[in-house]
Formats: C-alpha cells, structure tokens, sequence
C-alpha cells in the first residue's frame, strides 16, 4: 500500500516510466507529486460515464496534473464531490479501450519517439 508521497517517491524512483492505474483522485494526485519528485512522466487515462481522457503529464519537466488541475477535488462527503465510477459508473469497454491506449503511449515514450509516426498522434 502506498499512502505516502515519500514512498510513492521511492517507487517512482525506481521507474522510468509511472502508470496510473488508479480511480481514486487522491491517489492521482498523490502519483502525480511523486512523478515530480522523482522527475518520471505520468501517464494517465481516466474514465467515467460514457467518456474518457488520456494524458501524459510531467514528461521532460512539462505540465504536471496540478499544472492543469491546481485545485483537488472534493472529497465524497464534501459539497462538490468529484464524478467516481462507484457513483456515476462506466462503459465496461471505456476503460478498456484508455488501458490499451495507455500501453501504446507508454511503449512510445519507451521507445523515445520513435514509434510517434507509426501510433496514435498526441
């Protein structure tokens, strides 16, 4: 269990790469503070409803989840709690579709670019 921004850190460290594969906004953010620290690309797909979004923040020292995100979202039992799968639920195939997406963008940052022309285009 990570429930530390040290230990997330720590993790991070120990990758080139860091995928968020959680649903819960304050483990992004918490993977998001230690891809800074760490200096690691987050890649991060997210989905709820019947829509998704995949992003790749903090790569070469470029906008991080706070960047576009300061102001976390509220808690469930706060006045303006985020959407959760849990309450709004989600298209079985949405996440599915993110994960591989994720995969993809993931091998191309591995391979430093060099499959950007034969994938998707950011």
């Amino acid at each position: 269990r990570v429930d530390s921004a040290a230990r997330a850190t720590a993790l991070a460290m120990s990758y080139d790469i860091v995928v968020d594969c959680t649903d819960a906004p304050s483990s992004r953010y918490l993977l998001n503070e230690a891809c800074v620290a760490a200096k690691r690309p987050l890649v991060a797909p997210s989905a709820v409803g019947l829509s998704g979004q995949l992003t790749v923040y903090n790569l070469d020292g470029g906008a991080c989840l706070c960047c576009a995100f300061p102001q976390r979202p509220a808690n469930a039992d706060e006045e303006e709690p985020v959407a959760s799968c849990e309450e709004n639920g989600v298209l079985g195939p949405i996440p599915g579709v993110l994960g591989t997406l994720a995969a993809v963008e993931t091998l191309k940052l591995l391979a430093g670019g060099a499959l950007a022309a034969t994938c998707l285009k950011d």
